[in-house]
């Protein structure tokens, strides 16, 4: 998974992880625990809109800043599409929707 420096150090504090270097992210172990607990965190930040998977996603590839900006700083539950249109950012707009594909497609398959 990719997670910032940033994000594993937090990951790390939190986790009361002693003497972390951004280095041990090369280990798969490391990498999938960090970046995991980063988008588990994401999903709780949005647990208030009807469907928080896209605001996650989004927080995880662009920052909580930027997700907060584009959701109309957490007034009232945001319609999805609403918010993809507000994402000013065509990278992350295209993450988003291509993971959100692949979760529908894996639902439909009853595999999720």
């Amino acid at each position: 998974m990719q997670v910032t420096e940033k994000a594993a150090n937090e990951w790390a504090r939190e986790n009361k992880i002693a003497n972390f270097h951004v280095d041990q992210l090369f280990d798969p172990r490391t990498n999938l625990e960090a970046g995991t607990w980063y988008l588990q965190r994401a999903v709780g930040h949005w647990k208030h809109e009807s469907d928080p998977l896209p605001f996650a996603l989004a927080e995880y590839n662009a920052g909580a800043s930027r997700v907060d900006r584009w959701s109309g700083h957490g007034v009232g539950d945001v319609p999805v599409r609403t918010f993809l249109k507000n994402i000013d950012f065509p990278a992350t707009r295209k993450y988003v929707e291509s993971i959100m594909d692949r979760y529908k497609f894996y639902q439909r398959r009853g595999r999720m």
